[in-house]
């Protein structure tokens, strides 16, 4: 039983990749592009160009996006740090990496 703990408390950790206040944010061709203010913690996929490697990826096709995107401003406009999860590759723009989850954090 203890052991199912576990495993359950590590599957629902999320895997944060980047922590701080958002420093950039621009929207090209409904991407959004976007950084924060300290370095990512974890390395970037392969994908990653190294001119760009500070930056992030969410689209503004589907739902999530816009309301990540919304998120986004109120971080920038406000100053309240965000975290970054990483999807693991660069499917939105060739070579930035694209941000599976977004979310505040009340630290």
């Amino acid at each position: 039983m203890k052991r199912i703990l576990v495993l359950l408390s590590l599957l629902t950790t999320a895997m944060v990749h980047a922590s701080g206040k958002v420093d950039f944010l621009e929207v090209d061709k409904g991407i959004v592009s976007f950084s924060t203010v300290e370095a990512k913690t974890a390395t970037s996929p392969a994908c990653v160009a190294s001119e760009t490697a500070n930056l992030w990826t969410v689209t503004l096709a589907s739902e999530t996006g816009r309301a990540t995107y919304t998120m986004l401003m109120t971080a920038l406009s406000t100053g309240v740090p965000v975290k970054v999860e990483s999807a693991g590759d660069c499917a939105y723009m060739a070579g930035l990496e694209r941000a599976s989850r977004v979310w505040f954090e009340n630290e």
